[in-house]
């Protein structure tokens, strides 16, 4: 009989969180993400901090070196910038089995016109950067290569 209280309760346990609306941690965001541009960001940053955005620009190394100063922005064609999380890796090893596509990595989108969404957070990336709010990536798409 115990076995089967315990087993209940899980069950009750397991359909109040599907319930609540808590995700796991690998659980795709789902929801529209709200275009902005990085100019109204910068003014209204308040406005957006929480919510899900689509931001364009280029993507670009503000940093003196790739790994030791890794300082990545959208920037756009105005000069305006909004730190980023780095959402892929900056490197991987090489692939031992060629017939396998490589991952995509962060020079595949550097110097390139991107679409990013994500989440306007409050608080820096770096404590020497200057800036109080970053984007939190979660998809990058290339828009246009050079």
């Amino acid at each position: 009989m115990r076995i089967m209280e315990i087993l209940s309760l899980c069950g009750l346990v397991s359909l109040y969180l599907a319930c609540s609306g808590k995700k796991s941690a690998n659980e795709p965001t789902v929801g529209i993400a709200k275009p902005v541009s990085i100019t109204v960001l910068i003014e209204k940053p308040n406005s957006y901090v929480d919510s899900r955005l689509m931001v364009s620009g280029t993507l670009v190394n503000k940093g003196k070196d790739y790994f030791t100063d890794l300082q990545i922005v959208l920037e756009d064609s105005l000069g305006n910038t909004i730190p980023v999380t780095v959402w892929v890796p900056i490197e991987i090893p090489p692939m031992l089995d060629p017939s396998k596509p490589r991952p995509k990595v962060l020079h595949d989108y550097l110097n390139k016109e991107i679409q990013l969404k994500g989440f306007l957070r409050k608080g820096s990336i770096r404590q020497s950067s200057g800036y109080e709010y970053h984007l939190e990536v979660e998809e990058a798409e290339v828009l246009y290569e050079e």
